[in-house]
């Protein structure tokens, strides 16, 4: 799955979080400073990071089959690749400037907040 699939409406993507600096574990492998989007696809949900200091690298783009934690401390889930864990970033993000107002759809598209997920859907 990659951002070509993304799910844009109208000029928009619905997204529960957009995060940054944090760190994204799948399946145990540690992106540090990463951005990170939980991103509303047809009832369901996309978990998606990138990463990079010059040059933004997607990290991750996966369909989440389930959530078992949302809450400040982490977002835990569960999607076709494994386990992904959201965490505080180690790392102030320093650097990555480049990922601060990062926006892998482009410029004239708009992220829409929406309600968070509920733990296990």
């Amino acid at each position: 799955m990659t951002v070509a699939d993304s799910p844009v409406v109208d000029g928009q993507v619905r997204v529960a979080c957009s995060l940054f600096p944090v760190d994204v574990l799948v399946n145990g492998f540690r992106s540090d400073a990463a951005r990170f989007m939980l991103i509303e696809d047809d009832g369901g949900w996309i978990a998606a990071a990138w990463v990079g200091t010059r040059e933004v690298h997607q990290a991750v783009y996966e369909k989440v089959s389930e959530i078992t934690e949302y809450s400040t401390k982490a977002i835990r889930m569960i999607t076709d690749a494994g386990t992904v864990d959201v965490l505080p970033s180690r790392n102030c993000g320093c650097g990555r400037a480049v990922l601060r107002s990062y926006n892998p759809f482009g410029p004239s598209v708009t992220l829409v907040l929406v309600a968070k997920p509920e733990s296990g859907r």
